[in-house]
């Protein structure tokens, strides 16, 4: 298979670039197109025909003839809106080229085979530029929509013999490097699928990520648990954590303390005061007598 070209004018000077550019847009020549979708949701018919009519009003009347000359329509990916029949009209009353797109055409046919759609796009080139159709492909992963792109292409790009009079623009998420895959299967004789060696690909590196991530938890585990076991002062015990008997400690002079605060507050509140009190150092006494004081004997 002969490389696919991608452009029918290479420019060889500053001179050259100078002479297209003057009348042009930006120093592109006449292959130099522009590729937009036309279609419109819904099923009313009146109403996509008015829409149609203003397009059609605004490419002939607003649009520069260098921005219609490097306009294209391309046919659509939904059933309810433009196939390249129905493009057609639009080429008649503009003279804008319609691109295929081969992917669309699985979802929008028209009443046409996919041959009959490619030749048919291609009569609406006009002479001297080389025609452009798009290639793309259903996601690799089932669960998305069936319309859109996939990373990689599989092929083979079926042109019914004219590789050597379009091209061809691959569409894919991986870009570059789609086409570059698709390449290395045709010079490989297509014993390997890029679709297939890429999910491959991907398999082993979402291995190698979980693994690299569960050292990772495994290691950072590991590194708390040492900080919980030793010390400041190394005898295996963390200083900075409080014991249990201490955080009660604490917590029973903060009840002592709002209870005082409290009796100030309200009148007749004595009593209550005098019983948090006494509820709070009999449970401070008990907890210091567990937890803290090897030497107390419970006689005081």
């Amino acid at each position: 298979m002969e490389p696919i070209s991608h452009a029918n004018a290479k420019l060889t000077s500053k001179a050259e670039q100078a002479s297209l550019s003057n009348g042009r847009v930006g120093g592109l020549d006449e292959s130099a197109v522009s590729a937009v979708s036309v279609g419109f949701t819904g099923s009313a018919t009146l109403i996509m025909l008015l829409l149609l009519l203003l397009l059609l009003r605004v490419i002939n009347d607003r649009l520069t003839p260098n921005c219609k000359a490097r306009m294209t329509v391309e046919n659509d990916d939904r059933a309810n809106m433009y196939s390249v029949k129905d493009l057609m009209l639009v080429h008649e009353l503009t003279g804008i080229p319609i691109v295929f797109d081969f992917h669309h055409w699985k979802f929008c046919a028209g009443g046409q085979s996919q041959e009959e759609a490619f030749r048919l796009a291609l009569t609406t080139w006009p002479k001297g530029v080389r025609p452009i159709v798009h290639w793309s492909e259903s996601p690799e992963d089932p669960e998305k929509m069936r319309s859109a792109h996939s990373d990689y292409i599989d092929g083979p790009i079926n042109l019914f013999g004219l590789e050597d009079q379009v091209d061809v623009m691959i569409e894919s998420k991986a870009k570059e490097l789609a086409l570059l895959e698709y390449r290395q299967a045709v010079i490989g004789g297509w014993t390997i699928r890029p679709k297939q060696r890429n999910a491959e690909l991907a398999a082993q590196a979402a291995v190698v990520k979980a693994e690299a991530a569960a050292a990772k938890a495994e290691a950072k585990a590991a590194k708390l648990a040492e900080q919980g076991l030793e010390g400041e002062d190394g005898d295996g015990v963390n200083d900075k954590t409080p014991s249990k008997a201490s955080r009660t400690v604490r917590k029973s002079s903060s009840s002592v303390n709002n209870s005082n605060r409290g009796g100030l507050k309200s009148k007749g509140s004595g009593g209550r005061k005098r019983k948090a009190r006494k509820e709070s150092e009999t449970e401070e006494s008990e907890e210091v007598d567990v937890s803290d004081d090897d030497d107390y004997d419970g006689d005081e």
